[in-house]
């Protein structure tokens, strides 16, 4: 008599609830990495908006200009100036310069010298702002800095603060 080999309808239910309950625990962890993503998106375009406000200022002290002039970058990209830093409008033109295209949307917003850098359209909350310098005196060494406001991202509630990542994914679902 030949024996049949094969599993029975035992052996192959519990290896179906097996793979269940790994695709159960494995999903969540699969399921934050678009959330991952946008949040590591908007943190690579506050260090960009950081280092094209930073290569523009650069250049117009070197060239000795005026704290409104506009600055010609080596690719001859022109960008606005206000107070020997990029404007809220020449920003943009400024962080196309660095190579990067990190944001789907670039509104100005409604307070003067702001502009709003979204990751995606609709996606209000997870933000980056970039304030233009005001040009107020904050010490002696100088005039005041472009804020680049990235709390909807770190979560911190103020620029610089301590990070709450729970308050980034929120923002950035």
């Amino acid at each position: 008599m030949k024996q049949q080999q094969g599993f029975t309808l035992i052996e192959l239910i519990v290896v179906i609830v097996i793979l269940g309950i790994l695709a159960a625990t494995a999903l969540p962890k699969f399921s934050n990495l678009t959330i991952d993503a946008r949040i590591a998106k908007m943190n690579g375009l506050a260090a960009s908006l950081k280092g094209a406000a930073s290569m523009a200022h650069g250049q117009s002290l070197a060239e000795l200009m005026n704290m409104s002039s506009t600055v010609t970058l080596e690719n001859g990209t022109q960008v606005d100036m206000q107070y020997y830093y990029p404007s809220a409008s020449g920003i943009t033109t400024a962080i196309e310069n660095t190579g990067g295209s990190y944001a789907s949307a670039v509104n100005p917003a409604t307070v003067a010298g702001e502009w709003d850098f979204y990751p995606d359209a609709g996606r209000t909350n997870c933000v980056v702002r970039y304030f233009a310098s005001s040009g107020v005196q904050v010490a002696a060494s100088g005039l005041a800095v472009p804020l680049i406001d990235d709390t909807a991202i770190t979560g911190a509630t103020t620029v610089g603060g301590v990070a709450n990542p729970l308050v980034a994914i929120g923002n950035c679902t």
